[in-house]
């Protein structure tokens, strides 16, 4: 996330009890509203995939947006380190791999992901690539949207994509808009498994 202020300035002004607060913007390069865009247009099919994969409670994520405020006060009061929330008089919440499953509804158990246990097989990465006109791993987000919009047969490639898409807007996003295509390696029989 970038912070930005509208003078070009890299401050945020806010004035204690006073009617308003000045803000600048806030930017994130991976928003969520490219999966809540791409889940309004799945077919049936697409759709029992996600829920077989352990996504399917992403077909009620509505948020697309962040208020600007709530996404400064979040960006101020996160520790990553401890993955907390320090809220200003009160204890500091800790946020677990449960609360995200409970509050978004993401897949946590099923398939661990060890970075040392991975496939070295490349067929799923080749065969990923070949779906897009430039044949290459360097997809962005955009792409891959409209490529889920416009195709609306279910399968294997399918729950790849969506997977690539879901990773790459909610979980880990790259320095660019491109996807994050290295969870591939670890989704070879995307059929056979729960993430």
């Amino acid at each position: 996330m970038k912070f930005e202020d509208p003078d070009g300035e890299n401050v945020v002004d806010e004035v204690q009890g006073s009617k308003s607060v000045v803000y600048g913007t806030l930017r994130n390069r991976m928003s969520p509203s490219s999966v809540v865009n791409v889940v309004k247009k799945l077919s049936k099919d697409q759709l029992i995939d996600i829920r077989a994969i352990g996504f399917g409670s992403l077909e009620f994520l509505k948020v697309s947006q962040l208020p600007l405020q709530l996404g400064f006060w979040l960006v101020k009061h996160f520790d990553a380190e401890s993955c907390s929330l320090n809220i200003p008089d009160s204890e500091t919440f800790k946020i677990t791999e449960q609360d995200v499953h409970e509050v978004l509804g993401l897949p946590v158990g099923g398939m661990e992901m060890d970075a040392n246990i991975f496939s070295k097989d490349n067929k799923v990465i080749t065969q990923w690539k070949k779906q897009f006109k430039k044949n290459s791993l360097s997809v962005n987000i955009g792409e891959l949207s409209m490529y889920l919009k416009d195709h609306k047969s279910a399968g294997p490639m399918f729950k790849h994509n969506f997977v690539v898409l879901c990773v790459s807007t909610l979980m880990s996003g790259g320095q660019n808009k491109n996807v994050n295509h290295d969870i591939l390696r670890y989704l070879t029989n995307v059929d056979k498994s729960r993430i």
